[in-house]
Formats: structure tokens, sequence, C-alpha cells
């Protein structure tokens, strides 16, 4: 099991660095063609973060080792966030379970 979540999250790796290789590219770029697709590649950057995370927090990896890592990925995430808000039902549903974690 460990190895075939480390054999993922070395693929994400991998594609998070290729993409943001991509993303290097077309932002050194001067086709106007360049701004689109550095956006385009931006995008799927954040997604395989998002990625990374999930299978991260799924790993069974001591979340002690992962915490700064798990903070500085949060953070980026928060910084390039354009989803759209939450709903006021999973608000509520969050906040039922944030209840919980104290308790």
């Amino acid at each position: 099991m460990v190895a075939q979540i480390d054999y993922k999250v070395h693929g994400i790796v991998r594609e998070i660095k290729e993409t943001h290789a991509m993303i290097k590219y077309h932002e050194a770029g001067d086709d106007p063609a360049d701004v689109i697709m550095a956006d385009q590649f931006r995008h799927r950057k954040d997604q395989l973060l998002k990625e990374l995370f999930a299978e991260l927090m799924m790993s069974g990896t001591s979340f002690k080792e992962m915490k700064s890592f798990v903070r500085r990925l949060t953070d980026y995430l928060e910084k390039s966030d354009k989803a759209a808000d939450a709903s006021n039902e999973l608000k509520s549903n969050l906040a039922e379970v944030e209840m919980m974690l104290v308790g």
C-alpha cells in the first residue's frame, strides 16, 4: 500500500514539475498565445497540487512530518483560489464537523 501511494505521489510530483516548466516557458515567450497557455498550465498545476494534497492526506504518512509542507501548500492554494464560494449547506455541514473536532 505504501509503495502504491509513493508511486502515485511521485507521478503527481513529476507532472507538477513538467507543468511548472511549461508555465516558465510560456511566461518567457512573446507569442500572444503564451499568456493563455501559461494560465492554462497554472490551472493544471493548481489541480495537481490539490490532487497531491489529497494523496498525502490519504497516505497514512505522519501528519507531523508533512505539517509544514501542507501549511505552505494550503497557503499557496488559498492565494491562487478562483473557485466558487461554498454553499451555505456545505458551510453548515463543515461547522458541525468543526464542533466535533473540539469536543
